[in-house]
């Protein structure tokens, strides 16, 4: 998966290449986003970039089509970035997610990014709490 602006820096990530990366791929599955009950996110923890990711899964998955919040999460906030095995850790995430049927929680989340309105209008809600997987 790539998103980045490889005109500037290598942190530096375009937003409209992340939209249209999750787009293209949902239209490519014939998935519609708004039935996408959960997501693992990125998580980058930098504010800014999380706000861009946030507010573009928001777009894509939180359309008139959507009947209940996108639950999303980011195993770094469990075990940190684990540099080049965090792919793999958010795999492993989505293997207990399917297997146990419950959504493990973030811990360290104390509130909601003022730059991402879906977190403060419960669009997109962050699992602090187990949850079941629909």
């Amino acid at each position: 998966m790539q998103f980045g602006n490889h005109d500037g820096t290598l942190t530096e990530h375009d937003g409209n290449h992340f939209k249209s990366l999750l787009l293209d791929s949902y239209k490519e599955a014939d998935i519609d986003p708004a039935t996408v009950d959960f997501i693992e996110a990125y998580g980058s923890g930098i504010k800014n970039e999380d706000a861009m990711e946030l507010n573009i899964m928001e777009e894509v998955f939180c359309t008139e089509n959507r009947r209940t919040p996108l639950k999303v999460g980011s195993v770094k906030s469990n075990v940190g970035h684990c540099e080049v095995s965090s792919l793999f850790m958010s795999i492993v995430k989505a293997i207990i997610t399917l297997e146990s049927g419950y959504i493990p929680p973030n811990i360290n989340y104390t509130g909601p990014n003022n730059n991402v309105a879906a977190l403060k209008n419960g669009k997109i809600q962050v699992s602090v709490i187990q949850l079941v997987l629909l």
